[in-house]
């Protein structure tokens, strides 16, 4: 069970990035970046698969800001116009602490180091299975820690090929990927491809299975009724991650994108 917090106090930002977000300071003292309801139900599907995406990133050991829903008080947003629908639940991420947001341009600002272009091969692998389409060489979705040199991947709103629960998922284009971007050329080693090859496929067969929990837990999962998100439909999408020719296939997408990379 997700806990549900409030608002106690004004917005305390908005941001300009594409769904709007806001930093709101909740019940338990702690800031939380707030993604939102607005006046159409594609938004509710939207605000699952951030909830889907965040959850299974846990179980694939991803650092990802804990999650929570957030009832945003109405009196608390007057002085802006924000395009909320107050009596929903919102999705809130907790504030990371001295995290910078990975821009396209990569600098010195960033080290270079095995333990950070690791994690960056584990998001990219993750983000070929859960069809993410939302980051890109334009767009990393990604934080920065610098004292503990780590990454930490943001924003699920585009899994399920950016929300298509009508139909089957299907394979990112390799240009898509996070591979094709100037941090990976930043962070990029020596290292052999083929060494990085076998150790993706231990990784992501661990992680597969692991995930495969997420079925069960999304029954007692106490999604917001108001959302009118069906469990069974998120249900039957998340069973199509586990279909062994989409294992199969966003493995060798993850290797070919690789392959054109090193």
């Amino acid at each position: 069970m997700l806990p549900t917090l409030t608002t106690i106090k004004e917005i305390d930002r908005t941001f300009s990035t594409g769904d709007l977000p806001i930093l709101v300071t909740c019940s338990d003292q702690k800031q939380y970046i707030c993604k939102y309801m607005r006046a159409d139900s594609v938004s509710a599907y939207k605000l699952a698969s951030e909830l889907l995406g965040s959850l299974l990133a846990q179980y694939w050991n991803l650092n990802t800001p804990e999650i929570t829903f957030v009832k945003i008080r109405p009196e608390h947003t007057k002085q802006y116009a924000i395009p909320c629908n107050f009596n929903v639940e919102a999705v809130g991420y907790k504030k990371i602490e001295n995290a910078a947001d990975i821009t396209n341009c990569i600098d010195g600002d960033i080290k270079r180091s095995d333990k950070l272009f690791r994690q960056l091969l584990q998001i990219a692998l993750f983000d070929f299975w859960v069809a993410n389409e939302d980051r890109t060489c334009n767009n990393a979705n990604m934080l920065y820690v610098d004292r503990t040199e780590q990454l930490f991947s943001i924003d699920y709103g585009g899994i399920f090929n950016t929300n298509n629960y009508q139909t089957a998922i299907y394979q990112l284009s390799s240009c898509d990927s996070i591979i094709y971007a100037d941090i990976f050329k930043h962070l990029k080693t020596n290292t052999d491809r083929q060494i990085i090859v076998d150790k993706a496929k231990k990784y992501y067969d661990i992680c597969i299975n692991k995930s495969r929990g997420l079925s069960t837990v999304l029954n007692s999962l106490n999604i917001p009724k108001i959302w009118n998100v069906p469990k069974n439909v998120l249900v039957t999408k998340i069973n199509e991650l586990f279909e062994k020719q989409w294992i199969e296939d966003c493995f060798a997408n993850y290797v070919e994108t690789l392959r054109e990379n090193f």
